[in-house]
């Protein structure tokens, strides 16, 4: 199991999934970045059929939770449909 299997299944947690609103890659940028990862870093995608990396072979991007007691109402963040991340 992978790094990000292993966040998969923390935050799938049923003590904590009702906590995460949504889901945020984080990809290493560098020279060796691929245009993928470096197209949704930092972006926020809703859980439902969200597809955790690794996304290509050498992939180094992981997955952070947005929790919902750390969002902002007044500063809403735009959360973009999962179906923009390929299967």
């Amino acid at each position: 199991m992978n790094m990000n299997q292993w966040r998969k299944k923390e935050f799938e947690d049923p003590d904590v999934a009702d906590d995460i609103i949504a889901y945020s890659p984080s990809a290493v940028i560098d020279r060796n970045t691929n245009d993928f990862c470096r197209r949704i870093d930092g972006h926020y995608y809703t859980k439902k059929s969200f597809v955790f990396p690794p996304y290509h072979d050498g992939c180094r991007t992981i997955v952070v939770p947005v929790h919902k007691y750390l969002y902002d109402k007044n500063k809403p963040i735009e959360i973009f449909p999962a179906k923009d991340i390929p299967k």
